[in-house]
């Protein structure tokens, strides 16, 4: 890999309140992500991003768990 590229793991975190038809609803959402970043005439530009663990729970109860 060239010095003007770099690679980072990311992980998003987001809890909050939705409402839905039936009501309202805690959500807690865990994302990890590896990105790319590339540097180009000297400013960093992400180039490439992909999903490596998406968690969501909707009241304490996992509905997507998907990754490794």
């Amino acid at each position: 890999m060239d010095p003007s590229t770099v690679v980072v793991i990311t992980t998003l975190h987001v809890t909050g309140d939705m409402t839905a038809p039936d009501g309202a609803h805690a959500l807690d959402v865990t994302d990890r992500a590896q990105d790319t970043w590339k540097s180009v005439g000297g400013k960093w530009q992400q180039t490439q991003s992909k999903d490596l663990h998406i968690v969501v729970k909707i009241d304490g109860n996992v509905v997507q768990d998907a990754g490794s």
